[in-house]
């Protein structure tokens, strides 16, 4: 009996996963999608409609363009390939840096 007592008592609770890193950057993803999403459909609606350039070069076509790319490729995809990685490889455990970084 004193045996199965202190089996019980030598089995350690399992480690809780750190899933503010993984919610870190599902914002991120939301926040750069919806970024890059407004910026695509600005350049495709001054595409329909020129005279929502207002004559600024700044809000030319082929300078939000690439905005627009970089944002949806590398922000919004980038953020929602390491959301997805972390979530399923179970990583989120062994990243001790992240966890002092995205403590709650």
């Amino acid at each position: 009996m004193a045996t199965v007592a202190a089996s019980a008592s030598a089995v350690a609770a399992p480690e809780r996963y750190n899933d503010a890193v993984v919610r870190a950057h599902v914002i991120a993803t939301v926040f750069w999608g919806l970024a890059g999403f407004i910026a695509g459909l600005y350049i495709a609606l001054e595409l329909a409609f020129p005279a929502l350039n207002a004559d600024l070069s700044f809000l030319s076509f082929g300078r939000l363009r690439p905005l627009h790319t970089s944002a949806v490729v590398f922000a919004f995809g980038g953020n929602a390939l390491l959301a997805t990685s972390l979530t399923s490889t179970g990583i989120r455990r062994s990243v001790s840096w992240l966890n002092r970084v995205c403590a709650e």
